[in-house]
């Protein structure tokens, strides 16, 4: 997807960006710092503290983390905007060049580049208003989520931040929240795509949900998920697997792949697909969801194998992982940078409204991940 930013209340001082991923498991817009042009980052904008001290952030993803400064800058994304809206300027350089260690002892592998991330950046517009809410109010209230004070000394010192999703900012804001109109949710709709896999695929995302004549939520299932209160964090459900509950299962645009476990299902062997499931025909997969409110409903999805996948195909669907089986940083290496290949040319369509809301038809991918089984192999988001 392409996003547009501009230096606070400029015109001219602005950058268009490509290649974001947008992530309904996350909140809050990051760019990779050399992605984003010197007039940019030379603008008055960087966010401070009561101590006039630059911000930073340290953001927790399953099996890698972000730490880079904060920044304010005007978005605008097919046609809808956010004046001085927070955003993470990934490994920034300056006071913001050394990752406390509070930050690279929690797990993961820390994402510096572009090759790293697959992309230039990633939009979170998951189901929060903010990146962190009210655990970031108190100084290191979240695992997932720290602000940092940085003096000239250094970033060390944790900070809280106040939780709005309308200015003045402080955390990073779920984009479509902060929003003036269609700001209550989003529709992503993608075609079908065959076993085969194709060389591109366009989608559409609509932002509001019932706030215009051509979004209206219709038959829809609603199941609520858990909010930044709940222990387990927010945006989970539970998904019953082969009769086993799993608790914290969540719904993740940015991921290529279905993540479960199931060791009747048989595994690739190939040095380069060894986390991956590679059943000799495809196999249709069921899943019961539960949402927070006890609303029930029945899913199923094809499990393809990736040894069918064309290779001129960058975009394929049903493929599946074992996460108990990434279980080295190699392996975890060799994921991101096959992740890396589809997610630049994964490419949506960005629309502010469409009235092409095929549900039918879409491909939907869920990420059915039950944490507490594989914190031997992957850090805890």
């Amino acid at each position: 997807m392409t996003i547009t930013l501009c230096a606070p209340g400029a015109t001219t001082n602005c950058q268009t960006i490509d290649h974001i991923i947008l992530d309904t498991g996350s909140v809050g817009l990051r760019i990779i710092q050399p992605v984003i042009s010197a007039s940019l980052l030379t603008a008055p904008s960087t966010e401070t503290d009561a101590a006039n001290n630059p911000v930073a952030e340290y953001y927790q993803y399953v099996n890698s983390y972000a730490f880079g400064s904060v920044r304010k800058a005007d978005f605008t994304i097919a046609g809808e905007s956010v004046a001085a809206m927070p955003f993470q300027a990934i490994a920034d350089t300056g006071v913001f060049a050394a990752v406390p260690a509070s930050c690279s002892s929690g797990g993961g592998a820390a994402v510096l580049t572009v090759q790293d991330f697959g992309a230039n950046g990633i939009l979170g517009i998951g189901t929060t208003a903010t990146d962190c809410g009210v655990q970031c109010t108190t100084a290191g209230g979240s695992s997932a989520a720290t602000y940092y004070d940085c003096p000239s000394a250094g970033c060390a010192a944790m900070i809280g931040r106040a939780s709005s999703a309308a200015a003045p900012f402080e955390q990073l804001p779920n984009p479509v929240a902060a929003f003036a109109v269609d700001n209550n949710g989003t529709i992503i709709t993608l075609p079908a795509v065959p076993q085969r896999g194709v060389a591109s695929l366009v989608g559409t995302v609509t932002f509001g949900i019932g706030t215009q004549a051509d979004n209206a939520l219709g038959a829809a299932a609603v199941l609520p998920v858990t909010t930044s209160s709940s222990r387990l964090g927010p945006g989970v459900l539970t998904a019953t697997y082969n009769g086993q509950a799993l608790t914290q299962s969540f719904f993740d645009s940015g991921s290529n792949d279905y993540f479960f476990i199931d060791t009747s299902l048989a595994p690739c062997t190939a040095n380069d697909l060894i986390s991956f499931y590679c059943p000799a025909v495809p196999v249709t997969l069921s899943s019961v969801l539960t949402a927070t409110n006890g609303m029930v409903a029945d899913i199923s999805f094809t499990l393809y194998s990736p040894l069918d996948v064309a290779g001129s195909a960058t975009t394929a669907p049903g493929l599946g992982i074992n996460p108990t089986l990434v279980a080295t940083a190699a392996v975890r290496r060799q994921l991101r940078l096959r992740a890396a290949v589809l997610l630049r040319t994964n490419r949506l369509h960005r629309h502010r409204r469409t009235a092409s809301r095929d549900g039918g038809g879409a491909l939907r991918r869920l990420l059915i991940e039950q944490f507490d089984r594989v914190d031997d192999a992957l850090a805890r988001r």
